[in-house]
């Protein structure tokens, strides 16, 4: 075979191969150049792109204003927390603190009491403790008003469960150093007093007078004073208890110094009664709500109707107007030196316990 034979023959045989090269290479150039031009041709509004997330609203918001009680569960309200005690400005003012069942879920029999607190305008809520804190560790109920002491760095409650060792208790909350502390096991109406310098809790235990003395914990008995209803107040180193239609003042050793008659009175004193910061007026109800002078001995206002009159108030240290719920729905201030009514909000938060961040502006005994 001559060499011209030989190449042809090879050439004949390679054709084939190199056509079906020729065609995978032109089919992948035709692929590639389509993909180019559809990439260049394709408008910005035809790309595939991931949709947004939906935003998603946060299932609670925080409390501004009452009005927001007509539209919103209050389980659903967040309330900002109460300031530290090294702030000036928020602690430049009285406040009134107060109980709230703010924790009920609507699959929920029953919710869960918190303390928080407000400016006297009805301004301004904020929380003190809340439900996880104060009833939640034992599942318990509480009894009685929280008290304050004056300096503001403590809370004492009357709590009741039916965890096993706990029963009917006393619990002391140190809201400066976070801490939560059951200093007394027993039942009754605590009526807790606070002294002057926020060292000792004066209270009634199963019948008898205790004190607890904060720097040491210790738990003591105090002579027995006392009063109806568990209602006893303590102005300076005296002890102003209300009885049955009487006002009994004591020594803080417990002697008795002197009584005043609450005239007029049908039957005996209810147990809805308060005494004025600086201890010249006393409220308590008979038949109906009066206001009484204790330096003048007589009442100076009597509500017109029991259906008027407050079951829950208390006293403006200021100038010794009264604040209530009229009604239990407009939390409003009375003066009722001219009889005229304020209202300072559309609805309450709940049960006032107290007025706190007073200063000592009551009289000492003599």
């Amino acid at each position: 075979m001559n060499t011209q034979q030989t190449a042809a023959r090879i050439f004949n045989w390679c054709l084939p191969i190199l056509s079906k090269a020729s065609s995978l290479l032109l089919l992948l150039t035709c692929i590639l150049s389509a993909t180019l031009l559809s990439g260049c041709s394709d408008s910005e509004e035809n790309k595939i792109t991931t949709p947004p997330l939906e935003k998603k609203e946060p299932d609670f918001v925080y409390f501004s204003d009452y009005s927001q009680l007509e539209t919103i569960p209050i389980w659903k309200l967040r309330f900002k927390p109460e300031a530290p005690l090294s702030d000036k400005d928020y602690w430049s003012e009285p406040r009134i603190m107060f109980v709230r069942t703010i924790e009920r879920k609507e699959n929920q029999r029953r919710g869960h009491p918190g303390i928080l607190s407000q400016k006297l305008d009805g301004t301004d809520v904020r929380m003190i403790i809340p439900p996880e804190d104060l009833v939640a560790p034992e599942n318990a109920v509480m009894r009685h008003p929280p008290a304050r002491s004056p300096n503001n760095r403590y809370i004492v409650v009357s709590l009741s469960s039916s965890k096993e060792g706990f029963y009917l208790y006393k619990v002391l909350f140190d809201l400066q150093e976070n801490t939560r502390e059951v200093i007394a096991h027993g039942g009754g109406p605590p009526n807790f007093i606070w002294t002057e310098d926020s060292e000792n809790i004066i209270f009634y235990l199963d019948f008898k007078m205790k004190n607890y003395h904060i720097p040491t914990k210790t738990l003591t008995d105090r002579p027995m004073i006392n009063s109806s209803g568990g209602t006893l107040y303590l102005r300076g180193n005296t002890f102003i208890a209300a009885r049955k239609d009487r006002l009994e003042f004591s020594s803080f050793e417990g002697k008795l110094l002197k009584t005043i008659k609450l005239q007029p009175l049908e039957g005996n004193i209810q147990i809805y009664h308060n005494l004025s910061q600086d201890g010249n007026y006393f409220y308590y109800m008979g038949e109906t709500g009066r206001i009484f002078d204790i330096e003048q001995e007589k009442v100076v206002f009597s509500y017109p109707d029991i259906r008027y009159s407050p079951t829950n108030m208390i006293f403006n240290l200021n100038n010794n107007l009264i604040f209530f719920h009229k009604k239990k729905v407009k939390y409003v201030e009375h003066n009722f030196k001219t009889d005229s009514y304020q209202i300072l909000a559309p609805t309450s938060m709940g049960e006032m316990a107290s007025i706190i961040n007073y200063p000592p502006i009551y009289p000492k005994a003599e």
